[in-house]
C-alpha cells in the first residue's frame, strides 16, 4: 500500500532555468555612495545611455579590507526586504537623477537584507522620477574593496530578474528571463 501512495504523488514542478536574454555593459554617467564605517555601505550608478539607475547595498565585517560578495538567488525575498528610504548621502544624487529615488536605501535598509550584498536597478529616464521596470540581481559575482579615505570600490558582473516592485508582496515577474549587466564599477 505504501508503494501505491508514493506513486500517486505528483512531483513538484521544476522551475524554468534562468536565461540571459539581454546584456548591458554599464557605462555610468555618474556614480557615488556612502560607507558608514560601521559595517554598511551603499553605492549607486546612473547610465543615461542604457536608461537605468542602479543601487548596491553591502553589509561587511569590520577589519576586512576586501571580500567577495554573495547574492541571494531568491529575487522575491530580496525585493521584499529592500527598503526604499532616503539617506542624507544620496540627497544631491537624487536631485540630479530623480529615478534613483525609486531605489535608494539607507544603512538600516541594508541591514534588513537577507544577505551581505544586494543590487537593484530601475529602467527608465534617469532624469525622470518614473521607472518602467524594476530588477533584482540574483546571480553573478561581486567584489568590494574598502579604503581608509573616500574611494571604496565595488565591482561586479550581475544577472537580474524583473520584479513587481519593492517591499511586502513584491514578486519575480518572469523567473526565466535574465538581464545581464556587465562591468558594474562604482567608486565612492
Amino acid at each position: 500500500m505504501l508503494l501505491l501512495s508514493l506513486l500517486a504523488c505528483e512531483p513538484e514542478p521544476t522551475p524554468e532555468p534562468l536565461t540571459v536574454r539581454e546584456t548591458i555593459e554599464l557605462a555610468p554617467a555618474d556614480f557615488g555612495g556612502f560607507d558608514e564605517w560601521n559595517g554598511v555601505a551603499a553605492g549607486w550608478a546612473v547610465d543615461t545611455t542604457a536608461g537605468l539607475a542602479l543601487v548596491a547595498g553591502v553589509a561587511y565585517e569590520m577589519g576586512s579590507p576586501s571580500f567577495d560578495l554573495t547574492l541571494d538567488p531568491d529575487g522575491a525575498r530580496t525585493a521584499q526586504a529592500w527598503d526604499v528610504d532616503m539617506p542624507p548621502a544620496f540627497t544631491d544624487a537624487v536631485a540630479t537623477w530623480p529615478l534613483l529615488a525609486t531605489l535608494v536605501t539607507d544603512a538600516a535598509g541594508v541591514r534588513l537584507l537577507p544577505v551581505d550584498f544586494a543590487v537593484v536597478l530601475a529602467r527608465g529616464d534617469p532624469s525622470g522620477a518614473a521607472a518602467t521596470s524594476f530588477w533584482v540581481a540574483v546571480d553573478g559575482a561581486g567584489w568590494f574593496q574598502r579604503t581608509d579615505s573616500p574611494g571604496d570600490e565595488l565591482a561586479a558582473d550581475l544577472v537580474f530578474v524583473e520584479v513587481s516592485g519593492f517591499g511586502a508582496g513584491a514578486e519575480v515577474l518572469d523567473p526565466s528571463y535574465g538581464l545581464a549587466v556587465e562591468e558594474v564599477a562604482i567608486s565612492f
